[in-house]
């Protein structure tokens, strides 16, 4: 099967030309020197004027708050993370950052709210990519006998006890968000624009038309554990609000609309089973979301109940495009979900994988959320980009989720 993904490189080279300090030599003019002497001059005194030459950053976008041209902002684009979540399991645990970060802008509390001061309350540590907690910081983080009880709902692979699991604001209480500049290599792979596909209702939007979108899925595309869902600040909305709205900012069109019609806890089975609640909004574009709850089937059985609510969908609605979204991983560290950390050969992966094949089948799109997450995870702990420690994201990884499926479907970005 030909591959739906590519890598892009984006290198960048930022130079302050006026920083840069010529060299002369005693027996030149300096007309001649000027000839000569390249500004990239490899030897030792050209080194030492280039280190205070400093990166010229993009204009910083609100971030004491939720805007939505700075959460749209792609994570695997520019120069600048914004808000990405961190959380601490005892007091001198690592913060990991996704990037290296080249300047830290803020470290606040999950709501935006207060404000963490550097050599204060913490320290950057290159060497790890890391926020560390200092000795008397008053940035929030989970003692680890409470974070790994004796038993729980869960059990963790890693430690051989349970595993603190919250619906409520639990964890986001004691997550930190960090903004910061860095030089984005390619640890992060594009997503694929299949704008192609779907040309009549990109027209639509384009032309101003009333455009009906339906999402469908299970609790993720519900919108838990988002600050919005929660009822708490910085009060983000869910992907299927920022997808929309983004979608009205780039197509300058108000016309754009949807529904969720999806249901916390259900699998592709139950999607198949009450697939009317989509074909009876006879919407435009549906876009479907399953995976998580799914986990534990076989991926030939996924595939199939994936494909029976594809040719429902098409069946009742012919003009109906159709959008795939892989889901996010859940916590390796889950005893019960077998995956023992190994996020590179879970069955999320296959999931994903038949996802791939029904979207080439149908000649159908797909934002791949599975592949994005798992290479943030070669970076970053789980339990910083998780609302409830086992399967539902932070506000960071909704937008992850919004960021694939607005360029998966227009290649487009805020």
């Amino acid at each position: 099967m030909k591959s739906l993904f590519k890598k892009i490189l984006i290198p960048i080279l930022c130079v302050n030309l006026t920083s840069c300090t010529m060299i002369y030599s005693e027996n030149q003019s300096n007309e001649d020197s000027l000839e000569s002497q390249s500004i990239f001059d490899s030897s030792k005194d050209s080194e030492s004027q280039s280190e205070s030459v400093k990166p010229e950053y993009s204009q910083l976008l609100p971030y004491d708050h939720f805007d939505l041209n700075t959460y749209m902002k792609p994570i695997w684009l520019g120069d600048t993370i914004y808000n990405e979540t961190v959380v601490f399991v005892g007091e001198n645990d690592f913060g990991k950052l996704l990037y290296p970060a080249e300047e830290i802008i803020s470290v606040t509390s999950y709501d935006l709210k207060t404000s963490y001061q550097k050599e204060v309350d913490y320290v950057y540590d290159p060497e790890t990519n890391s926020i560390l907690r200092t000795k008397n910081s008053s940035m929030p983080f989970f003692y680890e006998a409470g974070f790994y009880p004796q038993t729980g709902t869960y059990n963790s692979y890693s430690k051989n006890r349970g595993l603190l699991f919250s619906e409520g604001p639990t964890f986001s209480n004691k997550h930190v968000a960090v903004t910061y500049r860095t030089t984005k290599d390619d640890r992060i792979t594009s997503p694929i624009d299949h704008s192609t596909k779907y040309t009549d209702i990109l027209s639509k939007m384009q032309n101003g038309e009333n455009v009906k979108i339906c999402f469908f899925g299970d609790s993720i595309t519900v919108g838990g554990n988002g600050s919005g869902f929660l009822g708490i600040e910085p009060n983000m909305p869910g992907f299927d609000t920022l997808v929309t709205e983004s979608l009205k900012q780039v197509y300058n069109n108000p016309n754009i609309s949807f529904v969720n019609r999806a249901k916390g806890g259900e699998t592709s089975l139950w999607g198949y089973n009450n697939i009317h609640l989509v074909t009876d909004e006879n919407p435009d574009l549906a876009i479907l979301c399953w995976g998580m709850n799914d986990l534990g089937m076989s991926w030939l059985k996924f595939k199939q109940q994936l494909e029976w609510q594809i040719d429902e969908i098409k069946k009742a609605c012919p003009n109906t495009a159709i959008l795939l979204v892989s889901s996010m991983l859940p916590n390796g560290d889950v005893k019960e979900f077998n995956i023992r950390n190994d996020y590179e050969n879970c069955n999320m992966i296959l999931l994903e994988q038949a996802q791939l094949e029904l979207a080439e089948k149908y000649g159908l799109g797909i934002a791949t959320v599975t592949t994005m997450h798992k290479e943030i995870l070669r970076y970053k702990n789980y339990y910083s980009m998780t609302g409830n420690n086992v399967n539902h994201p932070t506000d960071f990884i909704i937008r992850v989720y919004a960021q694939n499926i607005l360029y998966a479907l227009t290649g487009k970005t805020l």
